[in-house]
């Protein structure tokens, strides 16, 4: 039996740090291993990120900064202290938050914007016609392979405007009279044109609204004024009538002064109760003919009728922001829908609380001159 020969290998002597004498693979050997499979990787990341810069539409943004100054709605000031008192309103901070609350949404109300999407045309800019087209340059390839339909074009150039609401922003500045009116749309121009458009409006309809109410309460204190000089006058006259009708001539102890001195003070009480009654009547009226909660907020010129009309603005506005994003059925349109009801509610019973008292002021003031107009025809 021949004996086995041991066979000599080399051996490396064994890393301490690596397990069964494994060389460490440093970390180029690594990368050189994962090359394509690295390489593959950042190329398709480069070819994202490239795809997504050059498909993706362009937003541009445009600021205004409208400066809005408070103004107390008030028309007929004949004499009235109470009005007078009321000349410092603007610096009350309830009133002040109330009627700048209703400003800001009065500049994002659907029919203010509604008169600037008609005067721009933007239900019908291409800018917006393709804003919601993530792949405009892949569509615009499969339209050349394979052509649309006449139905399929009809329902492409369809596509509905969703509203000026999704592309502006109306944000005050703090401590000042400055609100800052910002849109980010897909057009340079009208980026530059909406901004500009909304507060040419909101001034126009600002302006236009208190020439509307000026012209009314003027033609109508006008032809009070006509009625009450024509009063006075007959006033005049008939108490020279009373003098010759009953031969009163003036006496050592001025009993002629003495009657016409209270002649003349029933007069003038008589006077001053019809100009309030003017007055009351003219409140009573702008309120049965007010229609719009702003008006009636301004006429009635309570704090909190203003504070509840601000509440409303600003519900009607978060429930028209709601709709472009949830379905009617959504909790949370649900839940809006529940806070406007209450607050039109409380608004509605607010305002009538008012007309209530108005009325009733006017009821007064006309039974006060009625009955001293009465005694000043007895004294005649």
């Amino acid at each position: 039996m021949v004996p086995a020969v041991p066979e000599i290998i080399d051996a490396e002597p064994a890393d301490a740090a690596t397990p069964r004498g494994r060389r460490l693979r440093t970390p180029w050997d690594i990368v050189i291993h994962h090359r394509w499979l690295i390489l593959g990787f950042t190329t398709a990341v480069v070819a994202l990120v490239a795809t997504w810069s050059f498909t993706t539409t362009p937003v541009y943004e445009g600021t205004l900064s409208l400066q809005i100054d408070p103004e107390r709605p008030r028309v007929v000031t004949v004499g009235d202290a109470s009005l007078a008192a009321q000349d410092d309103i603007r610096f009350n901070e309830r009133v002040f938050d109330a009627y700048y609350g209703t400003q800001y949404e009065r500049l994002t109300s659907r029919t203010l914007l509604a008169r600037v999407e008609s005067g721009l045309g933007l239900q019908r800019h291409p800018a917006f016609a393709d804003a919601g087209d993530r792949w405009p340059i892949l569509h615009t390839a499969m339209d050349l392979i394979w052509p649309a339909t006449p139905a399929t074009a009809a329902a492409t150039n369809a596509r509905v405007f969703p509203g000026l609401e999704r592309y502006i922003d109306v944000s005050p500045v703090k401590r000042s009279r400055i609100v800052r009116i910002t849109a980010r749309v897909p057009d340079p121009g009208l980026a530059a044109a909406i901004p500009n458009r909304i507060a040419s409006e909101y001034i126009e309809t600002s302006t236009q609204e208190r020439r509307e109410a000026t012209d009314t309460a003027t033609k109508w204190l006008q032809a009070q004024l006509v009625n009450l000089r024509r009063r006075s006058e007959d006033t005049t006259g008939n108490i020279q009538q009373f003098v010759q009708k009953n031969q009163i001539v003036p006496n050592a102890d001025g009993r002629l002064d003495f009657v016409l001195h209270q002649l003349d003070q029933q007069s003038t009480a008589y006077t001053e109760a019809e100009n309030d009654r003017i007055r009351k009547e003219t409140r009573q009226r702008m309120l049965d003919e007010a229609s719009d909660p702003d008006a009636l907020a301004a006429a009635i010129g309570s704090d909190l009728v203003r504070s509840l009309k601000a509440d409303l603005a600003r519900l009607e506005r978060e429930v028209a922001r709601a709709r472009t994003v949830y379905g009617p059925e959504h909790p949370k349109m649900q839940e809006l829908a529940a806070d406007l009801t209450n607050a039109k509610a409380r608004f509605e019973s607010e305002v009538a609380k008012a007309r209530g008292a108005v009325r009733g002021e006017h009821r007064a003031a006309v039974d006060r001159a009625r009955k001293l107009q009465e005694r000043l025809e007895a004294r005649r």
